[in-house]
Parts: C-alpha cells; structure tokens; sequence
C-alpha cells in the first residue's frame, strides 16, 4: 500500500538546517488537553458498541431485536462521531487514513443511496420496514461511518487486538446463552425469552450464518505460531463449531466450508507456516461440506424457519428485473415485489397465506430491491475485499497483522458465499463490516502505521479552507446529534406502541391504549403499523358504543370514532401507497363502517381494486371484491370474483358459501343448497351455512316467502373480522 502525507499550508517550506533547531512549543489550553481524553473516549465507545451490538435486545419495545440494534447502533455510531469531530476542530487537525477499499464502499454506498431515493417507497427503503430495518439505508450508512470510525482510530496492534476480542468474547456469550435456551435452561427474566428457539441474535438460521461468520477469526488466530493463546483460539472455534452442529443450517455451511477453503490455501502458500495446525480448517471445511447433505439428528426438536423457497424467489425476481431492471424497487420493498408477482401456484402450498419481505437469498432479493446495479456493486465489494485481502496476506511481514487480515478476508468469503443461499443480520453485518475495516487497513509492517495518512493541518490552511471545513464538520456533528436524537424518538415510540398494545386486552383500557397509540404516532408519525393499530381500537370503540341500549347509544360518538379510524387508515396509505397491508387496514376500517353508514361500499369497492393491482393472485382479496358485488345486487359480476377466487384457490372455502347466496338470489336453488354443503365439508361447524340452507329450503317451498339481511357486506368473511390472511413470514432473521 502507498502510504501519502499531505500538509496543507501556505507557508513555504524550511531549509533542512533550520528543521533541527528545537521548536518554540505552543502553551497547551484547556481545549488542547481535551484531545488525549477524548481520544480514549471515543474508542472505549467504539470497543463497547462492538462487545455489546451482537447482544443488544429489549422486551420494552414491540420489536424487541432489529429496532434496539439499529437505534443502539445508530446512537453509538453517531456519537462517536460527533467526539470525532469534536477533537479535530479542537485538535485543528485532520487525518484521514486511505484505504483500497474506499471507492468500492463509496461507490456501494452512492448506489444504495439512489436506490432508496428512487424506490417505490423511499421512506421505507431509507429508515426500513416495521421489523425489518437492517437492509435500510440508515443502517447501511451507520455500518459505512463505523467503518471510517475503525479505519481512523484503531492503527496499533493492541488497538485492533482488543476490538477482535471484543468481537469473539461477544460472540462467545452469545453461543452459551443460545446453548442453555436450546436445552431449556432459561436463565433470562421475560417470559417472551423462555423459548427454545429464542437469541439475541433472531432465528436459529440468523445465529447460524452469525456464528459462521466469527469461527474464521478464532480459527485464523489459532493458527498463529508465537502465540499462547492459539489453544484457547482453537477451543473456541470448536465450540461454536458444535452449536452450528446442533442448528445445522445449510447455508452456514456452504460460507464455512467456502472461509476454511480460504484458511487452508493461503497459509500453505507460505513458507513459514506452522503446516500442522492447518488441520483445524482442514477438519472445519471437511464436516461443513459433509454436513451440507447431511441432516443432523439434534435439529428434529427445533422448529424451522420458513422462507420463500427457491423456485418461487427465481420467478418472482426475474419479473422484478425485467420492471426496474437498473435500481430495483427499493431496499426493503420485496413485499411489494412478492405480492405484484407470486404466482396463482403458491395458492396450492401450505403456506400460501404467508407474505414474504424476502426472497429465498440475499443475492435473490438484492436482485429485486437494488436491481443489477446494487447486486453487482455488492458483489465488487466483496470480490475487491477478499483480492485486497490476500494481496494483504502476503505482503504482510507481522504474523498477527498477516492472521488477523486472513480471518478477516475468510470471513468476507463466507458472507459472499451464504448471500446465494440465505440472507444477512445486523449481528453478522458488524462482523462483515469490521473485517472490511480491518483488511482496508492491513499493512506491509508495524512501522508503516504512522504514515498511513493524509494529515490536513488546519492551522496552516488558508482562510478559505478554515472556514469551509469548520462549517462542515459543525454541521456534520449537528447532523449527527439530531441522528441521535431521531433514533432516541424512534425507540420510545415502539416503547409506547408496546404498552398499547398490552392495553387493549381489556374493554376498560381502550382508551387508555388509544391515548398511548396516539402517543406513538406524535413520535413517530412514518411508522404506518401505530396508524393501522389505532384506527382498529376506534373501530372496536364505534362498535362497543353502538352496542349500548338506543338510550344510551351516542350517535356523534361513533361518527367521530369512524371518521378518526378512517383518517388514520388513509394516513397509513399515503405512507406507503404499494403496501397491500396498507390496503387491507382500509377495507378493514370500511367494512367495519359499512355496518353504520350508507356509502361505505363504494370505499370498499375502491380499496379492494387498489389491493388487487399490488396483489392480483390473493384469492381472499378476490372473494372480499365479489362480496361488494354481491352487496350492490350485482349478482353476475359478484359470482364472476367468486368463480375467479376458486380458480386461484379451488379448497377455499368462502367462495363456495357466497356463491350460494349468489344462486339463492337468481332462484336457483339446487346449485344454491349444494354450494352450502360444499362449504360445511370445510366448515362442518357453521350454523350460518346450515341456517342458510334451511333459507333456501324454505325459498324452494314457498318462492314468495322472504328474507332478511344483516347490515353491511353479505357473505363470508362477514364484516367484523379481517379480510386478509396474508402477513409476513412469522420468522424472521432479526
């Protein structure tokens, strides 16, 4: 690496002979005493965000894993930071260290900024989805500042040591504690943690490719010769080794087996390497590639995470492409993408009611939000990082420098291979980005670390560049206080959200709930999850007092209810228009006002089309659209979507009881009975079938007998209960 010094000054430069004479020293200040402390300050912080960020989790919130992560990372990031900027204006120094790395970050970083701008919906792309954050730009953007944080600041050997250390003790608490919950030892106080499946980490698949991601360092620094420590390093890999054995995810298997290649190969290139001791990632990638076909017998007792499967990802991100070949639909958007292009086969699987926010992989998914330009400015990354690396590796004279940038370069192997078969974590994205930083500054020698900057003396600069650089670097720390700030809001509001929803357990604290949610909104008005929630409590509360005695019953109440509910699902909307949960939050509300108020069925009518051009092939949206139809004594058009919703689902059941309304309305009365019966070989236990086919007997009797009809729409599902089965996967990785 070339090492590059630049001094701005206007000053010229000094005959050498005046160079040795003692320089007159500047009386230190008060302000100048600050420099040291808040050096020190800034890299406790840094090596805590470190030890902690894997381990961070909090039942005080709704989210209790991604949302503390990124609110942890981001204050932590952005204070350090802000401490940064504090000691080069007070220190009027500013040394940036370069690293071969930088223009593939910036570059990577440029793109995932244009992405999120461009996306179908840039809110959700730059601050991420509810439970879904940590493919955001935000977060993307804390890990691009940490990596500058580290790259500036860390340079001795000691420094970068104990940030590793602070990585795998982490990681070693993380794995004992995931251990003792697998065995049902919980030793943690909330109740949501006494599962096996539970970690600070998300699911079992999210520790494993987390695990994976760290035995590459202990495994690289057990290879070590002058080290005493290389048996504990060893020992250490070996147990995250069997907690991998216990989850046996294959996908943490392939980037292991793909890191012990790397760990195996670049040592025996060299002459001085202690052959031996390459045994352990020998032994590691042998049992990674044998268990990639093997399944162990200690998983039976675990549930599995469900993801989109591979087929279906494949369909789904080709015709992603082919709509927004160059930037895709926006980070954190697959959602959307899921629902515009599933096909009508998925009905026909078991887990057809499920709406995925990601596709089968990394790379799959990456193809659909980031479009061919992200993924290949991705996948530059991580080929220039693992090039870089092994450059690194071999010019590297220190033996810890040279097995330090060999861990790292295998741990950015493995992270690249397990993108194509499953996707990243916050914790493992800490892992990939540190080990990026500790490639990018990998040195030739020891003795090399002092010159590898480029200092800017600000004292020596022109007036222009004086002011020009205050100006910036004060409003980059006044933008990284208010960071601070936003994530600090951000959090409470989830803490609120939380103590809402807990509320509304009880008739008598729904009010209180729907303060708390209001409350929520106040702190956080992008979060279309508290608007959909608060809009169904008013609901409840328009429905419970309608239920009063006519005496009692407050007409103007339940108005102000309904129109606050339906003010509050149209807020959601216009958050985030491609939402089909957004839609159906309204046909919800409508429906529900469809039993007080004439003129709802329109409303209905309008956010059932909405929902349908986001997600064509859902066959409950179809049924819900014919009961409209049916509703308006459109009885042909009404049949048309029921007829429809079968052919996309032929076991559905609704369909088959409105259209048994349907022929009790056109008199056909035979096919009307046999729909009915149809409907309670799915539903055996449903009065209002078997009522219904005793209507229709009567009808078959007596045509001019009549019927009565309940307010608001006719069929099933009826109007109190929801009309979407689909939500997204109940596992996640976060």
């Amino acid at each position: 690496m070339d090492f590059v010094k630049v001094n701005v000054s206007n000053e010229k430069a000094q005959p050498e002979v005046q160079q040795s004479q003692p320089a007159k020293k500047r009386k230190k200040g008060f302000l100048d005493k600050l420099v040291k402390p808040l050096d020190y300050l800034l890299k406790a912080l840094i090596y805590a965000t470190i030890f902690a960020f894997p381990l961070v989790f909090t039942v005080q919130t709704y989210d209790i894993l991604a949302l503390p992560k990124q609110t942890f990372l981001g204050i932590a990031v952005l204070s350090c930071l802000a401490i940064w900027l504090i000691k080069i204006l007070i220190s009027r120094d500013f040394k940036m260290r370069r690293t071969p790395l930088d223009l593939p970050i910036l570059i990577f970083g440029a793109i995932y900024l244009i992405t999120s701008l461009v996306s179908i919906s840039p809110i959700k792309s730059i601050l991420g989805s509810y439970g879904r954050i940590d493919g955001s730009f935000l977060t993307v953007l804390f890990f691009i500042i940490l990596y500058y944080l580290v790259v500036n600041n860390f340079r001795s050997k000691k420094e970068i040591t104990g940030m590793i250390l602070a990585v795998i003790i982490s990681t070693l608490l993380v794995a004992i504690l995931s251990f003792m919950q697998i065995f049902g030892i919980y030793i943690l106080p909330s109740e949501v943690t006494k599962i096996k499946t539970f970690n600070p980490i998300g699911t079992l698949n999210a520790l494993a490719v987390f695990i994976m991601a760290v035995i590459p360092i202990t495994t690289a620094l057990a290879l070590r010769k002058k080290n005493e420590s290389r048996l504990s390093f060893a020992g250490i890999s070996l147990l995250f080794f069997i907690l991998l054995i216990i989850i046996n995810v294959r996908s943490a298997w392939l980037g292991l087996f793909a890191a012990s290649i790397v760990l195996v190969v670049m040592p025996l290139l060299e002459k001085k390497t202690d052959k031996k001791w390459l045994i352990l990632p020998a032994m590691i990638g042998l049992l990674s590639l044998a268990l990639v076909f093997v399944t162990s017998p200690t998983t039976s007792n675990l549930p599995k995470e469900t993801v989109l499967d591979y087929q279906n990802s494949i369909e789904q991100v080709k015709q992603a492409i082919k709509e927004r070949p160059v930037f895709g639909s926006g980070p954190e958007t697959y959602a959307y993408d899921f629902s515009k292009f599933r096909s009508a086969e998925m009905n026909n699987q078991e887990n057809w009611s499920l709406r995925f926010d990601r596709a089968y992989s990394g790379i799959l998914t990456s193809g659909a939000t980031l479009g061919i330009l992200g993924t290949v400015a991705y996948l530059l990354l991580i080929v220039i990082s693992v090039i870089t690396g092994i450059f690194n590796f071999r010019k590297a004279t220190d033996e810890d420098t040279k097995y330090i940038t060999l861990g790292a370069t295998a741990v950015v192997t493995a992270v690249g291979v397990m993108s194509f078969f499953y996707f990243a974590n916050f914790a493992l994205m800490m892992v990939m980005w540190l080990s990026l930083a500790l490639i990018g500054t990998a040195r030739k020698s020891q003795e090399a670390a002092a010159d590898d900057v480029e200092d800017i003396n600000l004292n020596k600069a022109s007036l222009e560049a004086k002011v020009f650089s205050t100006v910036f670097f004060v409003l980059l720390f006044c933008g990284s206080i208010y960071g601070i700030y936003y994530s600090g809001k951000v959090f409470a509001a989830d803490i609120t959200y939380r103590k809402a929803l807990e509320k509304t357990d009880k008739v008598e604290n729904l009010k209180e709930a729907e303060q708390l949610l209001t409350k929520a909104i106040k702190q956080n008005g992008n979060q279309e999850a508290y608007r959909l929630s608060l809009s169904r409590v008013l609901l409840v509360e328009a429905n419970l007092e309608n239920q009063k005695k006519e005496g009692e019953k407050d007409v103007k109440k339940i108005q102000d209810y309904l129109s606050q509910a339906i003010e509050q699902g149209k807020q959601a909307v216009n958050t985030n228009p491609n939402s089909v949960s957004n839609w159906e939050g309204m046909i919800i509300v409508y429906r529900n006002a469809a039993l007080y108020a004439t003129g709802a069925v329109d409303w209905i009518e309008k956010s059932y089309l909405e929902a349908l051009k986001l997600e064509p092939t859902n066959p409950v949206l179809v049924n819900g659209l014919g009961q409209v139809y049916l509703t308006k004594n459109e009885v042909d058009k009404a049949a048309e979507y029921f007829n429809r919703a079968l052919s996309l689902k032929s076991d559905y059941a609704d369909p088959h009881y409105n259209l048994g309304l349907v022929y009790a309305d056109k008199k056909e009365y035979d096919k009307s009975i046999s729909e009915f019966e149809t409907y309670l070989r799915f539903v055996p236990d449903s009065t209002e079938a078997k009522t219904q086919i005793e209507t229709v007997k009567k009808l078959q009797a007596n045509p001019n007998a009549t019927t009565t009809s309940d307010d608001g729409l006719k069929g099933q599902p009826p109007a109190t209960t929801g009309t979407s089965t689909s939500s997204q996967s109940s596992t996640t990785n976060n």
